[in-house]
Parts: structure tokens; sequence; C-alpha cells
């Protein structure tokens, strides 16, 4: 199964974010979990604060992608 989603408009500083979820079966009886995203920054310009950087970008996201699978993990371990 694949859940595919985009964000138009956010207060981050991210511009077109296109993103999957897909579950599938693993060999253990369970589930794997896959998100997967893809963005540009909003501020293109070279010197930006640390946040609206390439790096500052990715650990945003990617902070966001972690809480969320441990959500999913937390309310389906119940």
């Amino acid at each position: 199964m694949t859940y595919t989603y985009g964000i138009v408009k956010s207060p981050l500083p991210i511009d077109h974010y296109q993103a999957s979820l897909t579950v599938k079966a693993n060999t253990a009886g369970g589930s794997t979990v896959t998100w997967i995203g893809t963005f540009k920054r909003k501020n293109p310009r070279d010197n930006v604060p640390e946040a609206e950087s390439d790096a500052g970008t990715m650990k945003l996201i990617s902070g966001a992608y972690q809480a969320g699978l441990q959500t999913v993990k937390k309310m389906l371990e119940k």
C-alpha cells in the first residue's frame, strides 16, 4: 500500500514537497513502513541561516519523519 501527498503551502522553509508512505509485509510477519520525500528549500541564496540551508531543511524533514514513524509504531503496538 502506498499513500502519496504534497504540501502546497507551508510556513516551513521548503517548497515543492512531495512524499510517499509505503507499507509492505516483511518476513518477520510484520510490516515495513518507508517514508520518502522530495523538496526544495525556499531560500535559494548561498548565505542563509542554518535552519534554511540544505542541511537545516534535511534535518527538519528527517526529524519529522522519525517522529511520525515513532508515533505510528507506538499506536500499533498498543
